[in-house]
């Protein structure tokens, strides 16, 4: 789960950051906060790539310091950022293909897939003028994205692109 909040009224201190619902060995349940860095971060999404031990944070930036960007963490023990790339519109959804490390983000820009290993933008596809959610299937990686003008689905077979 990501968060922004701020608090002290419209002057106060804003924070983001995620948060990490976890089962304790006892069998109950934990929460795990980590703080995003940036107060203008905007996250909007969140998607975690179990096999690969990375998770990715969809994020809007801010209106001139912040960038588009998706955060990628480690999954692994205390979560911590681990980096972040650059998107080149703003994110609206993010998915994964689990066991690849490849984030899915549906951006105003288009699809980007982001390696999150190597912490780079591979490949932007270029959609129509509203993707806003987004889903891998895990059998086949066929990637499917939601447009909310045109109120339609786009099937992308992202397997055959990426080879």
């Amino acid at each position: 789960m990501a968060r922004a909040f701020r608090s002290g009224g419209p002057d106060g201190p804003v924070v983001s950051g995620y948060a990490v619902i976890f089962q304790r060995p006892d069998g109950g349940y934990g929460v795990s906060s980590v703080n995003l860095g940036e107060p203008l971060v905007q996250p909007v999404d969140v998607a975690v790539d179990a096999p690969a031990e990375l998770g990715f944070v969809a994020a809007l930036g801010g209106p001139s310091t912040v960038p588009p960007q998706l955060i990628i963490f480690n999954r692994a023990g205390l979560p911590t950022v681990r980096g972040r790339v650059r998107l080149p519109g703003n994110p609206h959804g993010v998915a994964v293909l689990p066991g690849t490390g490849i984030a899915y983000v549906a951006t105003d820009a288009g699809l980007c897939l982001v390696d999150g290993r190597s912490e780079t933008l591979e490949l932007t596809i270029p959609l129509d003028r509203g993707p806003t959610s987004i889903a891998v299937d895990p059998a086949t990686g066929v990637t499917y994205v939601g447009d909310r003008f045109e109120g339609s689905v786009t099937r992308i077979d992202t397997a055959a692109i990426l080879g």
